[in-house]
């Protein structure tokens, strides 16, 4: 009989600890999203910015390491790239990106080939505004290495037919 009793009230006590635990959990959900529907929409997206600005450093300093070291790089690391430079105002990174970029794509064919190909996917207004992004920032070596328009388009091929660039480069050089 005791045994019995004993089970029946360890399994009261199992059910009501169970339920219990159940309802917390619950509750703790409803707490939580509770307090997130509390937070005003520009504190989430805030929070949620900031993660993927820090996820977005982290794949632009990778692409930029693969720069460094003159390794393939596909489509859409060029166009990760490609934006984050453009929306970049900082003057010491552009005269960095410039050194970088002029020493990624000096005598190496298979990138400016791959650079080429992204290129092609992108419309005109893109490419142009690019493209004389690129001059601009990699003036000083040009003119350093003394480069003339024929060689730009000579070492640089996917400068070729564009006639902002050809103004930017004009540019570039009267002004060094």
């Amino acid at each position: 009989m005791r045994t019995k009793i004993y089970t029946i009230i360890t399994f009261y006590c199992f059910t009501f600890f169970y339920s219990c635990n159940k309802n917390n959990t619950d509750l703790t959900r409803s707490v939580a999203s509770a307090i997130e529907s509390k937070l005003p929409n520009s504190s989430k997206s805030k929070i949620s910015q900031k993660k993927v600005e820090k996820k977005k450093q982290s794949r632009i300093e990778k692409i930029i390491s693969k720069i460094e070291k003159k390794e393939k790089l596909d489509l859409e690391e060029y166009d990760l790239f490609s934006n984050y430079i453009l929306n970049n105002n900082d003057e010491s990174f552009s005269e960095n990106t410039g050194y970088l970029l002029f020493n990624y794509f000096v005598d190496n064919k298979s990138s400016i080939k791959d650079f080429e190909d992204y290129l092609i996917t992108k419309d005109s207004k893109f490419k142009d505004k690019l493209l004389v992004y690129l001059v601009k920032v990699m003036c000083i070596d040009l003119a350093d290495e003394k480069y003339n328009y024929e060689k730009l388009i000579d070492k640089f091929i996917f400068f070729k037919g564009n006639l902002k660039v050809k103004e930017s480069f004009k540019e570039c050089i009267n002004n060094y």
